[in-house]
């Protein structure tokens, strides 16, 4: 017989130079020719000498015990596959080649049930078995999709395997934002499977970031995680096991927590490329929130940013972005030292220079902060056009003080009857309506109303944004006026400011949902309330029969509804549609809009999730704070009569 070590040494195991003896060309393709001949005669019984010495028990798991190959059956318990796999490992760094090539043949075969083990195998120090195991992380090919899931995550779903990055990111946010933690499942699938470090980190960032009440949500939600992570070992999982172990034990993690931060410290280094750049900045938001809002550990969270400041301080694209999310955590000192880093950017840049003025006077500098400011407006010129589009972008990054400064500025130089002026005018009214300066708001529309009054040019020009958009103006100004009232308890003044409103616009919500709080005990002025809101809902609904595509008519339906009463599940369906329809920039109102219809139905849970959504992309807007706050406690209180 052949001994089949001389021959694996001489042939099959061959890696590096041949001996000089065997160089001649002749005599090796003489020996790899009787080679071959004995190994064909002395496999069969080899083989199953092999398997013998293996420990496997051919009789019991193979259908041919010589076969040479380990079949794997259906037999087999999950914990039985995993000693198998973890074997099939082992035999991949085996010095005979025929066994390593076997191993990994039945392994790519057991496929993504090998995946997590083969994930670890990859840092094996065995040169072999991790190069082997590397190949097959790549060569598996992972179902991203199953047949459980539902129509909604398989049309997020659908072509996830060709997305990039970014494209993933984008995926793994929508499933996030499903109801009743119905993308959960799928999330911990996409994270055990994801090749990126950067996607598995923040898919575990939006997990842990979801809204729960502990009492109610958490012990499902921790089986689902850990039955799709029992085994992995990415970095996400990791994050992932710190939460479990957070929930249970806070301050026996906090060293678990802290070696986690301090990896990530270490991976922020320069970036190759803007998308690079854009991808890191998109996991630190979730990453520095749920440090802050999940692991009390706002001294890490700080940190993060710290280390982020020089490498964000280089494309005025991302010191934009990055000083924007620093004005959220109120990270006042490093705005200074990102505005030192980047100097050129801010210097020209009117935005970033207004940033910095809010952190200078949030630190007690105002005179520093006015100068800021000054040159800040003076960078712009006198185009008023441009001054209105600064005003809007510097109420969206919740810099209010300095966008009202540019919207007073476009008031004062653009004439009354420009189209320009009444639009800013109505920005300028919602701004200070949402930050709750009501009696401000009024003026100014008071000041637009005033001017139809006397000024046909005027009138005109308004009805031209719309057949009735001058009574939505009036019924506006009265709604502002109706608010302020009601701040001082002055409740007569009121009821008589929402019905002057509701005769000028019966139709907007906010009046009829004012008129509807305060007849709760007055039944003959509830159903009269009722009427109208009925007739309102009618209208919307021919509305978005007539123009189905705009996102408009289904939020406005689906805010009255869930802020009275109706059809909730309908109202829902509405802000979900105009979700669907709207752009991204409009994504915190309309959330805002199907939380309150969650609420309406007493779904807090679903309302706690959507309004915590909302106020994640506009921290500043008072109202939608307040409304969290408000749906958090009714969500406790459910559960504490539970």
């Amino acid at each position: 017989m052949v001994n089949s070590m001389w021959v694996d040494r001489l042939f099959l195991r061959y890696r590096g130079p041949a001996p000089i003896s065997l160089r001649a060309e002749g005599f090796v393709f003489t020996l790899k020719i009787v080679l071959l001949l004995q190994l064909l005669i002395a496999w069969p019984v080899w083989a199953a000498g092999e398997g013998a010495h293996s420990g496997v028990d051919s009789n019991a798991n193979a259908p041919e015990a010589n076969s040479g190959t380990i079949i794997v059956t259906p037999e087999l318990t999950a914990e039985q596959m995993q000693v198998r796999i973890s074997g099939l490992i082992s035999q991949l760094g085996d010095e005979r080649y025929i066994v390593r090539q076997a191993a990994q043949n039945e392994l790519s075969r057991i496929g993504p049930e090998a995946y997590d083990a083969l994930t670890g195998a990859e840092g094996s120090p065995d040169i072999e078995i991790s190069s082997r195991a590397k190949y097959l992380v790549q060569a598996i090919r992972v179902q991203w999709i199953h047949q459980s899931d539902s129509p909604q995550v398989r049309h997020i779903l659908d072509k996830y395997e060709l997305q990039d990055e970014s494209g993933r990111l984008v995926a793994l946010r929508q499933l996030a934002d499903l109801q009743q933690d119905a993308g959960l499942a799928p999330l911990c699938h996409l994270l055990r499977f994801e090749k990126s470090p950067l996607v598995s980190r923040y898919t575990a960032m939006l997990i842990i970031n979801q809204p729960e009440d502990g009492r109610y949500w958490w012990s499902d939600r921790r089986k689902t995680i850990e039955a799709n992570l029992v085994r992995n070992s990415g970095p996400g999982a990791q994050w992932l096991r710190a939460y479990i172990h957070y929930r249970n034990d806070p301050q026996a993690a906090a060293a678990e927590i802290d070696k986690l931060v301090d990896t990530e410290l270490e991976d922020l280094t320069p970036f190759a490329n803007e998308m690079e750049r854009q991808n890191t900045l998109t996991l630190a938001k979730p990453m520095v929130s749920a440090l802050q809002r999940k692991f009390d550990r706002g001294d890490r969270a700080k940190e993060v940013l710290q280390k982020l400041v020089p490498l964000m301080a280089s494309d005025p694209q991302t010191i934009s972005e990055f000083a924007n999310m620093l004005v959220q955590h109120q990270a006042w000192k490093l705005i200074d030292e990102l505005a030192h880093r980047g100097e050129v950017a801010f210097n020209n840049d009117p935005t970033l220079l207004y940033t910095l003025a809010h952190s200078r006077r949030a630190q007690g500098n105002t005179v520093e902060a006015d100068e800021l400011s000054k040159r800040a407006f003076e960078l712009i010129g006198d185009s008023v056009e441009l001054h209105a589009e600064l005003g809007h972008r510097l109420s969206k990054r919740g810099l209010f003080e300095a966008a009202e400064s540019e919207y007073q500025h476009v008031i004062k130089k653009s004439p009354q009857d420009t189209e320009l002026t009444i639009e800013v005018q109505g920005l300028l009214g919602e701004m200070l309506h949402d930050q709750e300066h009501n009696q401000e708001a009024a003026k100014v529309l008071k000041t637009l109303v005033d001017a139809m009054d006397k000024d046909a040019t005027v009138l005109q020009r308004v009805k031209e944004s719309g057949d009735t958009y001058p009574d939505n103006q009036r019924g506006q100004m009265h709604l502002y006026y109706a608010c302020y009232y009601a701040a001082l308890h002055k409740y007569d003044e009121q009821r008589r400011e929402l019905e002057e409103g509701a005769k000028c616009d019966p139709t907007n919500p906010d009046i009829l949902i004012g008129l509807y709080e305060i007849s709760a005990n007055d039944p003959a002025r509830r159903k009269q309330v009722l009427d109208m809101i009925r007739a309102a809902d009618a209208g919307y609904r021919e509305e978005i029969y007539r123009v189905p595509n705009d996102p408009k008519a289904y939020n406005e339906d689906a805010w009255l509804i869930g802020n009275t009463e109706g059809d909730f599940d309908l109202a829902i369906q509405y802000s979900q549609q105009s979700l669907a329809l709207a752009t991204e920039g409009e994504q915190a109102g309309l959330l805002d809009t199907l939380a309150h219809c969650y609420a309406g139905k007493g779904d807090y849970e679903n309302a706690v999730q959507y309004q915590t959504r909302a106020a994640e992309l506009e921290p500043h807007t008072l109202q939608i704070t307040k409304a969290l706050d408000k749906f958090t406690k009714k969500l406790a209180e459910r559960h504490d009569e539970k």
